[in-house]
């Protein structure tokens, strides 16, 4: 009972581990229980590449050596009270019996070795003590190896909070004490790590009181539930002024649990968002503005088109009138300024109708533009233009078109403007011929109107799309220069371009591209 009770106290001791020190007092102890005997300690200190040593010997070198080279060379399979040596014993004669005992499984933390002369050595009580010596010695060291581990693990988990991007702070009690802040943390409330550290978050941030946050880590503590915020509006004293600063993060409040699953805290990660919200808020403010300023200048040109195309009727009608009535009595001159009265407003008229198509073309139609067969649309652009292409003895040929992501009275304008202008700009010595063609080139259609009419020079190749840009007057070729600038504005809603390929005299080539898919919005810019 007395060896046990040494023994026990021998823990007292190992309040924190160091090996040679637990080496060195279990080779005191064990000496004493087992006196006369000889003792050797080896342990591995957690970390280190050369184990703690120790040996008690009173009785002689040479038996220390040899019990000492044992514990070096210590195999598993050495068992209890094995003579494992002789040696003259400086004593007496006779044998030295030497027993090893692991410390872990396969003494991976270390091992004891005793040494005695006598021949029932170690007897069953001994046995027991040194049972029991080894296996509160292993206890011990895995205790502290586990412990050590926690707190390399625990290191490395401030490490990673502290070079977090996020704002990371635990926060224990009640309470609500600052246990840790990480430097984006401290940052995101205008103070440092010292100014808070150890004190609650209510005396930290006063300004939170009348604010739900605090609220909110009272319930995450109490039920245990997480709980989650997306661009929560935080009006912080950031600078210790007067003015408190509107700041929006995204949240989360998890409870921090200890090893027994009780609540010992709140674990908080937030993100300032303030410079994405204040960036999207500005430009739905912009879009706003955008879309009341594109529907008055909508409304404007739908009104202006209207008054100002009265008057030219009227310009119009009474040069007419006159012209009839009393052109026989006018003399050639004036005649002939009526004619460009008249000439003038009809062309004026066309510009008017022509300026709010455009406007019309470069609205932005609502939703996703929807799978339309755009063959179904080239039929009733061709029945639309029946006349026009009877009058010009014109050939016009299709491939099979597929269908495509567009709103079909965009893709009509495209359609009709092309096939009108193949047809207006023919050659008279041949027959007109259109053929559409399209390819699937890189996730978009292609499409091609081709004509065998007077071409273009490629140096106007880009000029042509411009608003008002005519190359003839028009005296040679009616219209108002805006048919392929709305083609133009169209197809760049869609994400798409349009181009030409010609040359005087060899016909024209118009491309345009369009997506594929159905999943691309039209573009308002």
């Amino acid at each position: 009972m007395r060896d046990l009770v040494a023994l026990s106290a021998l823990s007292s001791l190992w309040t924190h581990y160091d090996a040679v020190r637990i080496a060195a007092s279990l080779a005191d102890v064990l000496r004493e229980m087992l006196e006369p005997e000889f003792v050797y300690i080896r342990l591995w200190n957690p970390g280190d590449t050369v184990p703690a040593e120790i040996s008690r010997d009173g009785r002689g070198e040479n038996v220390l050596d040899r019990t000492a080279q044992i514990g070096r060379g210590f195999s598993p399979t050495l068992a209890f009270g094995t003579v494992a040596s002789s040696v003259d014993n400086p004593v007496g004669k006779g044998q030295v019996r030497i027993t090893a005992i692991p410390i872990g499984r396969n003494a991976e933390l270390g091992v004891i070795v005793a040494a005695s002369q006598r021949d029932l050595f170690p007897s069953e009580p001994e046995r027991l003590l040194l049972t029991v010596a080894a296996n509160q010695t292993g206890v011990v060291i895995g205790h502290e190896r586990a412990a050590q581990q926690r707190d390399a693990e625990r290191g490395r988990w401030r490490e990673l909070l502290h070079q977090a991007p996020a704002a990371v702070a635990v926060l224990r009690g009640p309470e609500h004490v600052f246990e840790l802040v990480n430097p984006e943390y401290e940052r995101a409330i205008g103070r440092v790590a010292n100014q808070v550290l150890g004190r609650s978050i209510r005396s930290v941030l006063p300004e939170l009181a009348d604010q739900a946050l605090v609220n909110l880590l009272d319930d995450v503590y109490r039920s245990g539930k997480a709980s989650f915020g997306v661009e929560h509006l935080v009006k912080l004293n950031r600078d210790n002024s007067d003015t408190l600063q509107h700041r929006f993060f995204n949240f989360a409040y998890q409870p921090a649990r200890n090893a027994q699953g009780d609540i010992e805290g709140v674990f908080v990660h937030a993100v300032d968002v303030t410079e994405q919200v204040v960036a999207r808020r500005r430009l739905e403010r912009t879009n706003d503005e955008l879309r009341r300023a594109n529907g008055d200048l909508e409304a404007f040109a739908h009104s202006a088109s209207h008054d100002l195309q009265e008057p030219l009727r009227n310009v119009a009608i009474y040069a007419q009138l006159l012209h009839d009535r009393h052109g026989r009595r006018l003399e050639r001159e004036a005649v002939q300024f009526l004619d460009g009265i008249l000439t003038g407003a009809v062309r004026m008229n066309a510009m008017i109708k022509n300026l709010f198509a455009y406007s019309q073309a470069s609205r932005v139609l609502a939703g996703s533009p929807p799978m339309i067969q755009a063959g179904a649309v080239l039929e009733s652009v061709l029945e639309s233009v029946k006349v026009s292409i009877q009058d010009a003895g014109a050939i016009i040929t299709s491939d099979d078109l597929p269908p495509v992501a567009i709103h079909e009275v965009h893709l009509s304008v495209l359609f009709s403007n092309l096939i009108s202008n193949a047809l207006k700009y023919r050659r008279s010595t041949v027959v007109p011929r259109i053929h559409l063609s399209v390819m699937n080139q890189d996730r978009e259609w292609v499409f091609s109107v081709s004509d065998n009419g007077i071409g273009i020079d490629p140096v106007y190749s880009t000029q042509i799309f411009e608003l008002f840009k005519r190359l003839h007057t028009a005296s040679e070729y009616t219209g108002t220069g805006l048919g392929l600038s709305i083609c133009k504005r169209i197809v760049e809603q869609y994400g798409g371009r349009i181009w030409v390929e010609s040359a005087l005299g060899h016909g024209c080539r118009f491309n345009f591209s369009l997506p594929s898919s159905s999943t691309l919005q039209p573009s308002d810019e």
